[in-house]
């Protein structure tokens, strides 16, 4: 039995997801390429971030420590690997929405998602 609960990391991912959600309808109206970059650029953070928290945090508990380890380098790799392929992607398409926009809205939800993390942690080690 383990006594150390899993981070409620998957609240992180749904505060990101309604953020960027009203953003980009708030966005849609004035200009729907603009919503849509901002949207794509949000979706490249966080489908990695989730990704790693489902492989990362699979096994929890001291039995499981070095599955544990191996499952953190798993999750960074897989992360790192499907970003890039993301924003390959989003590339491939630069013609149909803006790449900089794109790139901006990505950069942008890293502090976003820094400050989710802290808060969700604190509460939760509380």
């Amino acid at each position: 039995m383990s006594t150390i609960a899993r981070p409620p990391l998957f609240k992180v991912a749904r505060w990101q997801l309604t953020t960027l959600g009203l953003l980009s309808m708030f966005l849609l109206p004035l200009d729907w390429v603009v919503s849509l970059s901002v949207f794509i650029g949000g979706m490249i953070h966080i489908i990695p971030h989730g990704w790693f928290a489902k492989i990362a945090f699979n096994k929890v508990g001291a039995r499981h420590a070095d599955t544990i380890v191996a499952s953190f380098y798993l999750g960074q790799a897989a992360k790192f690997i499907l970003t890039a392929f993301l924003l390959f992607l989003a590339f491939l398409a630069a013609n149909q929405i803006d790449v900089q926009i794109v790139v901006a809205s990505f950069i942008a939800m890293f502090p976003l998602y820094l400050t989710l993390v802290t808060n969700v942690l604190r509460k939760h080690s509380a």
